[in-house]
């Protein structure tokens, strides 16, 4: 395993024992991957959670795919309805075929009971509210176990068939009539399949759902030219690069995922992403072939970034080399008080001990060799990625995004420190006013009767009205009582959207 380092040689690490411990096995990327070595998983026999809270959040979940439309009382009878199918199903199965039978038997277990106690989730995002937060998983997880729904499903379908049979067979016998004939007085039972897509389809229609997308625009426009924006997982990831990539807009910033620097393969592509272009170098012709930093779009630019982008990074993000990366320690534990020193302008000093991980060694690298050469930005979404190193004071609130400041920061006009109970200390007030109100495209969304999908709802309807209650707030300290209350009502609009969620 990997060894606890102190926090200067973990930022620093001693070159000659990269191979020191290590596991030696033959496919280690595979391996590491299997154990979801990124996510710093606790071993099995750590749960998380009771393992029969995992195994009532499965049920939950199961509960879900055959009538999630209806309301909680109807749905069950549905639900027990498809249960006692699927069991009716693999009694058909055994019966008919034992011998593939116990390989699909084992293959069920394997990707239902098997799979609840190896992934080790937390709480379930809307099970136990009496848990705190932290204690649950950032999301709902049911799309994990899709193999053990459409399996579900099949025996499900085996089960319906071996009932309209025998519905078949007793009606004709009671009329007297041939088999076909009585298979086809029974086949209406075979509507019961049409269920789960006449209860499911209305909430899993995404036609006109722009949210995620938006939300990616509304996201990379809260950075200047050439900024680094970090994220914090897949949900608040994800679509900033469909945006860039399909879409082709703010190619310029360097979207980092936090999660994914518990890799090793992620950093590197980061540096050669992110390097100066060579002079016969052309990122956007063959972005699959040439990697290195690409350009800010002039001519698509906001007015609020007019003569911002000039000047191109002129270096990458860091300067890590592979033996360097690949020897980062897993983690290492600091004591309160540490000084961190990011650059001539930025030392921090932790205010409580704790434990620091590889990605957070990245994440420290990469702030301290960008500061002075590129704007570095945190994610709204991603409080424990700038929490890590104490870095709340010095971020200034632009948007959708937190910018990263080397002094102090003084309070101005404009830049106002703020005092509401959330953990946002000084935003830009005319940056963000230009960007909810010119910028961000969101005023369809308050048109919506319902929130679709509840474990997004903190992250994008409450971010919105977190977005723009601060900005009210903001105005209201200097005195902008028009201004202040325009925010606030949109906030509150926000927030009513955030509560008509699915249940």
């Amino acid at each position: 395993m990997y060894k606890r380092q102190s926090l200067v040689s973990a930022i620093t690490p001693d070159l000659s024992a990269l191979k020191d411990g290590k596991f030696l096995v033959q496919c280690p990327a595979l391996a590491a991957s299997l154990a979801r070595d990124q996510y710093q998983k606790p071993p099995l026999s750590e749960r998380q959670a009771p393992f029969g809270a995992q195994v009532a959040n499965y049920f939950q979940y199961f509960d879900w795919q055959w009538a999630r439309t209806l309301p909680p009382g109807a749905r069950m009878l549905v639900t027990l309805l498809f249960l006692g199918l699927g069991i009716v199903g693999l009694l058909r199965h055994w019966k008919g075929d034992p011998d593939s039978f116990w390989y699909f038997a084992t293959l069920l277990v394997t990707v239902t009971i098997v799979l609840v106690y190896y992934l080790n989730f937390r709480y379930g995002y809307s099970m136990n509210p009496e848990i705190p937060q932290e204690g649950h998983e950032v999301r709902e997880r049911d799309y994990f176990f899709i193999v053990s729904f459409n399996l579900w499903g099949l025996y499900a379908g085996m089960g319906l068939v071996t009932a309209w049979e025998a519905l078949g067979r007793r009606l004709s016998e009671a009329r007297d009539l041939p088999l076909m004939a009585g298979l086809r007085s029974a086949s209406p039972l075979l509507g019961v399949a049409l269920l789960p897509l006449v209860f499911n389809f209305p909430l899993a229609d995404r036609r006109g759902d722009y949210a995620a997308r938006d939300w990616a625009y509304n996201m990379l426009q809260s950075v200047e030219p050439y900024g680094l924006l970090f994220t914090n997982g897949d949900n608040d990831t994800f679509p900033l690069w469909y945006l860039q990539e399909v879409e082709g807009i703010r190619r310029d910033v360097t979207v980092i995922v936090h999660s994914y620097l518990g890799t090793k393969w992620y950093p590197k592509q980061l540096r050669e992403l992110t390097r100066p272009c060579g002079p016969d170098e052309d990122p956007l012709a063959d972005p699959s072939v040439v990697l290195c930093q690409r350009p800010f779009d002039q001519e698509a630019a906001l007015d609020i970034y007019a003569g911002l982008g000039d000047t191109p990074p002129t270096r990458p993000v860091h300067s890590y080399t592979d033996e360097e990366i690949d020897g980062l320690p897993l983690y290492t534990q600091v004591e309160a008080g540490q000084p961190v020193r990011f650059s001539d302008l930025l030392t921090v000093e932790l205010s409580t001990g704790r434990f620091l991980y590889h990605p957070d060694f990245l994440v420290f690298r990469i702030v301290a060799e960008s500061l002075g050469d590129r704007p570095v930005y945190f994610a709204t979404t991603a409080p424990p990625v700038y929490q890590a190193w104490d870095l709340q004071p010095h971020l200034l609130r632009q948007g959708l995004a937190h910018k990263l400041i080397e002094g102090p920061i003084e309070s101005t006009e404009n830049i106002v420190e703020l005092d509401i109970g959330v953990p946002i200390g000084w935003m830009d007030r005319e940056r963000s006013e230009a960007l909810l109100w010119d910028v961000f495209q969101v005023d369809y969304l308050l048109e919506e009767e319902v929130w679709p999908e509840p474990s997004t709802r903190a992250s994008i309807p409450m971010q919105y009205f977190l977005a723009y209650l601060t900005l009210g707030y903001a105005h209201d300290l200097r005195e902008s009582p028009d201004l202040y209350q325009r925010s606030v009502d949109r906030a509150g609009q926000f927030q009513a959207l955030a509560e008509r969620v699915v249940r």
